[in-house]
């Protein structure tokens, strides 16, 4: 797998100073050291001099500006931009989707992780023991009133059965479209 590095335009920010028209700095990553230029006249950003992303910028409320990345390959505007050896682009460009997005209600494992959730509210190191759905819910805290742990457990059952019926159901569809 690919590695990428996020660049951020915060991280431009640092260097800039008020009034001034051209700077430039060095951002590292991953030890290695990324030289940067940027020019106000030409509203470009020079990286190591391989790359060159155009910025735009738009008001704020009270005075000033916010700067932007337009991305080079599909030119939406961007406050994080993906880079490696050999390509700079918006996340949306390179492929990657966050997993939150990845999952719906129809993916058992998106209960199991909701579940996950509720048991980590009583011990935040919390992990299934095995196969998941199968892990030993915390006790309760000392200081933990009784009903406020009955309904993170019974949050936790839900999750966990609705889980196990999705899969099931799926094992069920499978094995009767395959005659066994």
């Amino acid at each position: 797998m690919t590695t990428y590095y996020n660049i951020k335009i915060s991280d431009f920010h640092k260097h800039a100073k008020k009034g001034t028209k051209t700077f430039g700095g060095t951002l590292t990553f991953a030890n290695n050291p990324i030289k940067f230029i940027y020019s106000e006249t030409r509203k470009k950003l020079i990286l190591n001099e391989k790359w060159s992303v155009h910025l735009t910028t738009t008001p704020c409320n009270f005075g000033g500006v916010r700067y932007w990345f337009i991305c080079p390959h599909c030119g939406e505007t961007k406050a994080v931009l993906l880079f490696n050896n050999t390509m700079l682009a918006c996340r949306q460009c390179i492929g990657f989707e966050h997993a939150s997005l990845n999952r719906t209600k129809t993916d058992c494992s998106y209960y199991f992780e909701q579940a996950k959730k509720e048991a980590q509210k009583l011990d935040n190191k919390f992990d299934w023991d095995g196969w998941q759905g199968c892990g030993t819910f915390p006790d309760r805290p000392k200081n933990m009133h009784h009903d406020t742990y009955w309904k993170i457990w019974q949050k936790y059952v839900r999750y966990v059965i609705a889980g196990n019926d999705i899969f099931l159901g799926r094992v069920k569809a499978l094995t009767s479209k395959h005659g066994k």
